[in-house]
């Protein structure tokens, strides 16, 4: 709930639930997944979280605000949990098929992480990562360094020395540069809901379907064209 550039984004409405609400419908689809766990924080401020969930069959797990790292550490060993999947809740529009895909690569692979890159921004932003690897790198990283400590991947990916890092590339005819489907600024909450809109009340829609729909309705794919992913 405490997004600097969209306060309260989580919550925000999206057609018939909010982008959590979605997140977590999409992610209900997945074959490959076994359980989904809500890890927010234990400011005050996501005490809204926790009371809309109540309305959902998922559990929630609630820990630092700053140190994302050791809250999914803590949040999958309390949950006995060993392979974790990573979605963040700002991706309403997560792909369930892709979703599936990063678990089969990291499965056969036997690795530390697996992603595969290159599909649009929100749809494909699955990762999956070996829950020892997160005990490794909170062994290896101090509280102080927060790039490591907030963003939960960033040293796995940073050290493939370290660790088994596999990382695919998506098809090509299923990438769509430059376009954006997650959630920082008001303007993508704009495209998402169209999106959504579209497809409403289907929530199976899939990631070459709504590649079609911004193909040909490019005054929509462009409303968020000037937001800018956060580097770290």
């Amino acid at each position: 709930m405490g997004s600097t550039r969209l306060p309260g984004k989580v919550l925000r409405p999206l057609c018939d639930s909010t982008v959590l609400g979605y997140v977590i419908d999409r992610c209900k689809q997945c074959r490959s997944i076994d359980e989904i766990i809500v890890a927010t924080s234990d400011m005050p401020a996501d005490d809204a979280i926790v009371n809309y969930l109540q309305g959902y069959d998922v559990p929630v797990f609630r820990g630092s605000e700053k140190d994302v790292l050791r809250r999914y550490v803590q949040a999958a060993e309390k949950h006995g949990v060993r392979d974790i999947v990573r979605v963040t809740a700002d991706c309403p529009l997560i792909d369930p098929d892709i979703v599936d895909e990063v678990v089969d690569l990291y499965l056969s692979e036997r690795c530390d992480y697996a992603y595969i890159e290159g599909y649009p921004r929100g749809m494909g932003e699955a990762e999956v990562v070996f829950l020892e690897a997160l005990h490794r790198t909170m062994k290896i990283t101090s509280e102080e360094e927060t790039t490591y400590r907030e963003h939960v991947i960033t040293y796995v990916i940073k050290h493939p020395n370290l660790f088994r890092v596999v990382v695919k590339r998506a098809p090509e005819e299923l990438t769509l540069p430059d376009s954006r489907v997650c959630v920082d600024e008001e303007a993508d909450l704009d495209v998402i809901r169209h999106v959504a809109e579209k497809f409403f009340p289907r929530k199976n829609f899939a990631t070459e379907e709504v590649i079609e729909f911004l193909r040909e309705n490019p005054e929509i794919r462009h409303l968020n064209i000037n937001v800018r992913q956060k580097k770290f």
